[in-house]
């Protein structure tokens, strides 16, 4: 960017040569450039890209078509007196601007509110303002009085920097912990550290990244009765022979490369997967662009892939002599990281954090039929669905007061890992050890 801002001398020299037409072409297609980015540009975007050279490029092709045609069309309109208004107060504006808008964030721990951002940015407008016409015009005036010294200059605004770090260090270091609440549930599980009994029974964890942190707290839990627990797991990727694309539409790496030997010498097996992430529903949170299943090149439907894969999934556990198989259905998803929407609901006073269970509902059911069909036709294969854990009949919340059960926006905590292993005890030591003492039953522990 540097580079094509230092460039435009040279470039203007070989323009100013071209006919006017070319000139006055350049004009509109920087202006064009700078549109397409505001337009089409957004969070997704990787940066840095190659991308972020669209609008450097378009504003590098108007000033270049402007010093050599100041009458072309963008030239004229960037001439007019707001425009030029606006280009006075732009420095600081951006200057101001930013703070603004993350200090509104921090505020809302991450959540976008365009009201308030449009808010912040026009404060931010104001303050340019008043520090144009109260701080940068008395420095010119100033500098044309009196002679400063570069050294002097150098100091003072090294010296304003350190200043400011270290209070911003001492605040977040002193202050701020003193104004959060302290919050439970988010540690590592803690582990009983007990003498264990003899391994007798191994089995395997599956899934994805939902497998992945509830590991440590399942492994203790199957030390406990005496079973092995081994993980396999690739984060985004469900445990299925199937090809699946990213938020981006990008094929997800490693994600068709199931391994049917995961299951060689397990007794047993525990699936746990963000089921609904998969399927290429609208994205439950602003965070994370669902994902979905694909088969090859043909358009099918998700539900068909996701029903047929788990089938597969199955055949091979029961053919690689896999006793018991215990599936985990859907876990609520959240709009938002629980850790701040609850330390948001503490400081505030009002629930921003729950989530209608209709709503939840609604988007699992096409998902819990699925899922049921599939584990139908197998024998000693438990769907167990833990919903009633972590949802009343009208709401479903990431916590219990300052107890998280979900550490971001869908994955267990600890404490999450814990209230589901006891929920469904009896469903987990049936897996585990084989040992049935009844039916599939939630203990519901009450919230």
């Amino acid at each position: 960017m540097v580079i094509l801002g230092g460039a435009v001398p040279a470039f203007a020299a070989v323009v100013s040569r071209l006919p006017v037409f070319v000139n006055k072409s350049l004009a509109i297609a920087g202006a064009a450039a700078i549109a397409i980015a505001v337009s089409c540009f957004d969070a997704d975007m990787l940066y840095p890209f190659y991308w972020a050279a669209v609008p450097v490029i378009g504003a590098t092709l108007i000033i270049v078509s402007g010093l050599i045609e100041p009458r072309n069309v963008v030239a004229r309109a960037l001439a007019t007196r707001p425009m030029v208004w606006i280009g006075l107060v732009s420095y600081p504006w951006y200057l101001w601007h930013w703070p603004l808008i993350s200090f509104v964030r921090t505020m809302n721990f991450g959540e976008q509110s365009f009201a308030e951002e449009i808010g912040a940015a026009a404060l931010s407008l104001a303050l340019a303002v008043l520090t144009y016409r109260f701080v940068e015009l008395p420095v010119r005036r100033l500098r044309k009085k009196c002679e400063f010294r570069p050294a002097a200059v150098v100091a003072l605004g090294t010296a304003s920097c350190v200043l400011v770090a270290s209070l911003g260090y001492l605040w977040s270091l002193r202050i701020t912990p003193l104004m959060l609440p302290q919050l439970s549930g988010l540690g590592p599980p803690q582990v009983t550290g007990r003498d264990y009994p003899p391994v007798s029974h191994r089995g395997v964890l599956m899934g994805d990244s939902h497998a992945l942190v509830i590991e440590q707290s399942f492994k203790d839990y199957a030390q406990r009765v005496g079973a092995s627990l081994t993980s396999v797991f690739e984060v985004g990727c469900p445990p299925l022979r199937t090809a699946v694309k990213d938020g981006r539409g990008r094929p997800a790496a490693r994600c068709d490369s199931f391994d049917t030997n995961a299951f060689q010498g397990a007794e047993f097996t525990i699936i746990t997967v963000r089921w609904n992430f998969y399927l290429g529903l609208p994205q439950s949170d602003p965070f994370h662009r669902s994902f979905l299943m694909i088969d090859g090149q043909a358009k099918k439907d998700p539900y068909e892939i996701l029903a047929a894969g788990l089938a597969a999934t199955l055949s091979d556990a029961k053919r690689a002599g896999v006793r018991r198989v215990l599936v985990i259905a859907p876990l609520p998803e959240f709009p938002w990281y629980s850790p701040a929407c609850v330390v948001k609901t503490i400081r505030v006073g009002s629930d921003t954090c729950s989530i209608l269970r209709e709503k939840v509902d609604v988007r699992r059911e096409r998902t819990m039929t699925v899922l049921r069909q599939a584990v139908a036709p197998f024998e000693n294969v438990r769907l167990i669905d833990p919903i009633n854990l972590f949802c009343t009949e009208t709401e479903c919340r990431p916590n219990k007061g300052t107890e998280l059960f979900f550490f971001d926006t869908s994955h267990l905590s600890s404490a999450g890992a814990e209230r589901l292993y006891q929920g469904y005890e009896r469903d987990f030591l049936w897996a585990l050890t084989g040992k049935d003492a009844g039916n599939s039953v939630s203990k519901s522990p009450s919230r």
